[in-house]
């Protein structure tokens, strides 16, 4: 079993790690 305090979850990794980069390319978002 993997640690809580080190765990993340799978889709929240993808999120950060591609989406939040895609939308601030798309919409200009500065943070």
């Amino acid at each position: 079993m993997l640690d809580a305090a080190t765990y993340t979850p799978r889709m929240k990794a993808e999120y950060k790690a591609r989406i939040r980069a895609a939308l601030k390319e798309e919409f200009g978002y500065k943070n």
